[in-house]
């Protein structure tokens, strides 16, 4: 099946200790699945050292915001669609909120049409500053008007076993979610990355990153996997 054509510019916004050369793959597969312009929101590992705090946040929401901008002013539609990964995808619900988050307030965010996140740890423990955040203001997903596809990986299978890749999602699923011996992409829980009240799509074999397998999100054979499903997922191209 040819792969529907998506009529929105396309921003990525990565996930924790990322840069953006990680992503130049699953920015030329989505350019060339839409033919329209990707950019990836500009994320240096140094920017990620107050991950736990507010400002790796603030950082990454304003350069998200910069990147926004400059697609809204080549886009035919006038909205933006935005990809994140991991904590980008958290990064992402933030902003579509329009809400005071550390002072400020993105108004651009009302002009994403979609939101599409990747391994993004949306429940569980209240491990970065947006979740507490984002609970506090979504007892329902309520997001302007965005539609929201959450995409999760399922490759590994938590547990203190002989296995090291095993051993680590344990230890990972664990911290991010509370419970190891669960599926997940090596890093994040399956269950933890399914956003309630998203569109869900799971993607069974696929990894978090390249260190955790080789198939990832950023796979040009699994990018292509997700973003069809996304765009069948009763959410029509604009």
């Amino acid at each position: 099946m040819h792969p529907k054509r998506a009529s929105d510019p396309v921003v990525i916004v990565g996930g924790f200790a990322s840069w953006p050369r990680q992503y130049l793959s699953m920015r030329d597969t989505i350019r060339h699945l839409t033919e329209q312009p990707v950019t990836v929101v500009p994320m240096h590992l140094s920017d990620w050292f107050t991950i736990f705090g507010i400002r790796a946040w603030s950082r990454m929401l304003d350069k998200t915001a910069d990147c926004v901008e400059r697609a809204l002013s080549v886009s035919a539609t006038g909205t933006v669609t935005l990809v994140g990964h991991s904590a980008g995808g958290l990064a992402a619900r933030v902003f579509i909120r329009g809400d005071s988050f550390c002072g400020r307030r993105f108004s651009t965010g009302a002009y994403v049409s979609r939101v599409i996140t990747l391994g993004t740890p949306h429940h569980g423990r209240d491990v970065f500053p947006p979740h507490k955040w984002l609970a506090e203001r979504e007892r329902n997903v309520e997001t302007n008007g965005t539609d929201i596809i959450s995409v999760a990986g399922e490759s590994v299978m938590g547990g203190m076993g002989l296995k090291p890749s095993a051993c680590w999602a344990y230890v990972a699923y664990r911290f991010l979610h509370g419970r190891g011996s669960v599926y997940g992409d090596g890093l994040v829980p399956t269950a933890a990355a399914l956003l309630r009240g998203s569109h869900q799509v799971v993607l069974r074999g696929v990894s978090h990153a390249r260190l955790y397998g080789r198939q990832w999100y950023g796979t040009p054979s699994v990018v292509q996997q997700w973003w069809n499903r996304c765009a069948d997922a009763g959410y029509p191209d604009r």
